[in-house]
This record gives structure tokens, C-alpha cells and sequence, in this order.
């Protein structure tokens, strides 16, 4: 069993959540030092403003999934 992420918690969620609603570079340095301290190795953005941020991290683009009917578009970055 892994244990890479025993530790995560519902404050490092928060700073995923509080990047995509502001994503500011305070929040990002966060976003920055939690994604490198669990080496997440995914990230599902809820659309492309992101881009240029997550790619500076290491990801890649490697997916886009729209859902026409509901109006949704996620985009899937791994490194």
C-alpha cells in the first residue's frame, strides 16, 4: 500500500481549491510547494487560464474532455 499521500489533508485540498478560484501568486507559491511535497503527478484544471502556471510546474497537457451537454471542459496535465 502507498503511502505517499497518509499525509494529505483537507487544508492541502484547500490550497488546490483556493489557486482555481484565485489564482493569484501567493496562492500559487502555495500550490507550487504542496504539489512538489506529495509529487502530484496529475492535475484536472476546470479550464485553460491555467496553462501557462501548471506547465511552468513541470506538467504537460495531455487531455481535454468537454462535455457539450452540461457546457464542461476539463484539462488533464501529468508530469
Amino acid at each position: 500500500m502507498s503511502t505517499q499521500f497518509k499525509d494529505f489533508t483537507e487544508q492541502d485540498q484547500k490550497v488546490f481549491e483556493n489557486y482555481i478560484v484565485n489564482p493569484s501568486r501567493d496562492n500559487f507559491s502555495k500550490l507550487e510547494v504542496m504539489v512538489n511535497k506529495y509529487d502530484i503527478n496529475c492535475l484536472i484544471m476546470p479550464n485553460d487560464e491555467y496553462n501557462d502556471d501548471v506547465m511552468s510546474l513541470g506538467y504537460t497537457l495531455v487531455k481535454t474532455i468537454s462535455n457539450s451537454y452540461a457546457g464542461i471542459t476539463h484539462y488533464i496535465y501529468v508530469r
